[in-house]
């Protein structure tokens, strides 16, 4: 059984590495020729859940994630990492982030690829990146 002490040896650092990288894949995904919008949508919430779990580190003082938030629910890391209320405090932000809530979820991965539109993909880029409104600039601000 995991405990809040089993760590998975996935540091902070290397989570911030992942969330760019994440990032970076879903510019490069949506913006290729042709796109692959389902992909895209799929490694783009993996870019929150990696700085949820940054977030997680930071408000437990730790250096590695636990096992114990290996899940993939955005709520529940946003709720661990100190974060919710305050995300919940700014509108724009949360709108965001209620959009990618109901948007993504690790089951993506099985999304019949034309089931996922432009029209998505550049919603989720407006939810992940605005420089207002945007998830990843609001929780990278604060790390």
């Amino acid at each position: 059984m995991a405990t809040l002490t089993t760590k998975t040896e996935i540091g902070k650092d290397v989570l911030r590495r992942l969330a760019d990288a994440r990032l970076a894949e879903f510019a490069a995904l949506r913006n290729t020729s042709p796109p692959h919008h389902a992909a895209a949508l799929y490694l783009a919430g993996y870019a929150v859940e990696a700085l949820l779990k940054c977030a997680i580190c930071q408000a437990l003082d730790l250096d590695e994630l636990p096992v114990v938030f290996h899940v993939h629910d955005l709520d529940v890391l946003a709720f661990f990492s100190g974060r919710h209320r305050e995300m919940q405090a700014d509108a724009g932000v949360w709108a965001s982030f209620s959009n990618i809530q109901t948007t993504w979820s690790e089951k993506r991965r099985y999304t019949d690829p034309p089931a996922v539109s432009t029209a998505q993909c550049d919603s989720m880029h407006e939810w992940l990146n605005h420089p207002v409104r945007g998830v990843i600039p609001w929780l990278k601000a604060r790390l």
